[in-house]
């Protein structure tokens, strides 16, 4: 069977219930439930993320990142959810529930999960440095629209054999699982209850005709780190700037490429402090 028909056959394993799709980690199912309700304190979060060594190591780092940028570092998980805000707090929960996906020990095609994990890092980097130069784009947000817009991606490479991808680049898995990755990544937005905004990253993923408003939005900053990712592939695919109206929002408020890529460099050192959060332990 070739690779387009294994896709499908796993695309119709998802919808008809012949393959579950990975679930949400219970310790943020709890924590999400806890948010849900108006009678949440902080203490009884950093009560309850204390019980995940995981969960409190990477929201501890992340509060001491280049996103916060404060003067007073974190030193225990209460601090971090109070120098972040339960806004924030709440996206990043969700950054961590995505992580969980490639950090089990019985993965197929460790490698290439491992490497996509990667990619998706960098493109939730760029996407952070990027929502600092757009007004009304939330960082967090913006974070966690760079690491969602290929989830879909994840439980087609749990599913395939190691072999199957064997000598093949991960830009062409990637783009070769596009059409799958898109309606897989839907279907678990929607049983994780990620909002409409969040489901319209993942379901505009690599559409650089996506209309939009007037402004840059999530979908843009999104697409945009998944371009600005590709600098240095041989394979890389800079769309034509008539048919993708996100770039010209872009230059609208004066970031064309050259600055853009001016912007990249200066964030630099921050973009690559932010990957190695979300990267953790993975080599």
């Amino acid at each position: 069977m070739s690779l387009s028909g294994l896709y499908s056959k796993i695309y119709l394993d998802i919808i008809n219930d012949r393959v579950q799709l990975p679930s949400m980690p219970e310790i943020v199912v709890r924590l999400r439930d806890i948010l849900s309700k108006d009678d949440y304190t902080t203490i009884n979060l950093a009560r309850v993320v204390q019980a995940d060594i995981g969960l409190s190591t990477y929201l501890i780092n992340i509060s001491n990142s280049p996103v916060y940028r404060t003067r007073v570092k974190a030193t225990n998980v209460e601090s971090a959810i109070r120098m972040m805000g339960i806004s924030a707090f709440s996206n990043i929960i969700n950054t961590y529930a995505l992580k969980s996906l490639t950090d089990t020990g019985a993965l197929k095609n460790k490698t290439l999960i491992r490497e996509f994990w990667k990619l998706s890092a960098y493109r939730a980097a760029i996407s952070a440095a990027l929502s600092r130069q757009v007004k009304g784009i939330d960082e967090n947000r913006a974070l966690l629209s760079g690491l969602i817009q290929e989830v879909g991606v994840l439980p087609v490479l749990m599913k395939l054999k190691e072999d199957q991808f064997e000598g093949l680049p991960l830009d062409q898995a990637i783009s070769d699982l596009q059409e799958y990755s898109t309606k897989i990544g839907t279907l678990i937005a929607r049983k994780w209850n990620f909002d409409d905004e969040l489901l319209a990253v993942i379901e505009n993923a690599g559409n650089y005709a996506y209309p939009g408003s007037n402004q840059v939005d999530l979908v843009d900053i999104a697409n945009m780190s998944r371009l600005l990712s590709q600098i240095g592939s041989k394979n890389i695919q800079w769309p034509d700037i008539d048919q993708a109206p996100c770039l010209n929002r872009f230059n609208q408020l004066g970031l064309n490429y050259e600055n853009i890529l001016q912007l990249l460099k200066e964030a630099k050192e921050d973009i690559q402090a932010i990957r190695q959060v979300l990267l953790g332990s993975l080599k």
